[in-house]
């Protein structure tokens, strides 16, 4: 006799349910998402980092297409919600945290149409998909950063650089400065 553990909420409790999902090459078939606003608290999510996860096309690198390919399997294993990584074009400094352009793909990982078709197929399959927005953290290439640096001392633009240094009292010692 199949075991589960009842998923309480309040005063009533309930098995988690397992909803059907088409398989890939179903059509357009929608898999309606809960409009729970709780959802997550119940969700299996799977934390990808593209770059290491499947490598469609073979250059070493994980890709948009390998994650395609590999929708079935996940959704297989009772996965419901997928968690991107950062997948933004960026130097990577920092493990891709350093966004240089928030609107795009990295070269790497595809092009942006490919991470639409992403989205698209998981949804087919009754998967969501969130991502990491980190708009606190850009690269020193994202045009923010570089009208910071270029900024006179004292404007706004300037002090949004200061953090960069972890000192909000010396803004100004930024390497490549105007007038250093």
């Amino acid at each position: 006799m199949a075991r589960f553990s009842p998923i309480c909420r309040g005063r009533r409790c309930t098995p988690p349910a397992r909803a059907a999902r088409p398989t890939r090459g179903s059509g357009n078939a929608k898999v309606a998402f809960s409009d729970d606003p709780l959802w997550y608290k119940d969700a299996v999510i799977y934390q990808v980092h593209l770059k290491s996860f499947f490598d469609a096309n073979d250059d070493g690198v994980g890709d948009f297409q390998g994650l395609i390919d590999k929708l079935d399997y996940i959704a297989e294993l009772g996965v419901n919600t997928l968690w991107l990584l950062p997948f933004y074009p960026s130097p990577r400094r920092d493990d891709g945290y350093d966004i240089a352009e928030y609107k795009a793909v990295h070269e790497d990982y595809g092009k942006l149409a490919d991470a639409k078709r992403f989205i698209a197929e998981a949804h087919e399959r009754g998967i969501r998909v969130i991502t990491e927005l980190v708009i606190n953290h850009t690269s020193d290439q994202h045009p923010w950063f570089q009208r910071a640096r270029a900024a006179k001392k004292g404007s706004a633009s300037c002090g949004q650089i200061c953090a960069a240094q972890g000192s909000q009292s010396q803004p100004h010692s930024l390497p490549g400065r105007k007038g250093e």
